[in-house]
């Protein structure tokens, strides 16, 4: 049988879960301009191993998580 390749495009993952990841960071940090630069940090390190991931939203949530520490 042939090997199925599942790819995650970046910009489909980053439309889909930027407004989370930005809930997530106001709900930790209390402050929105901050949560944004938060989220935004999370999810370029999320994009740098996308495709190696088996769950990008859970990785994505940690990296929220510990961001806002």
């Amino acid at each position: 049988m042939d090997e199925i390749e599942l790819t995650i495009d970046h910009d489909d993952f980053y439309r889909r879960h930027h407004a989370d990841a930005v809930r997530w960071a106001t709900a930790l940090v209390g402050d929105r301009a901050v949560a944004e630069e938060l989220a935004q940090d999370a999810l370029v390190a999320v994009d740098r191993k996308l495709g190696e991931l088996d769950n990008p939203g859970g990785y994505l949530r940690t990296a929220v998580v510990n961001a806002g520490r």
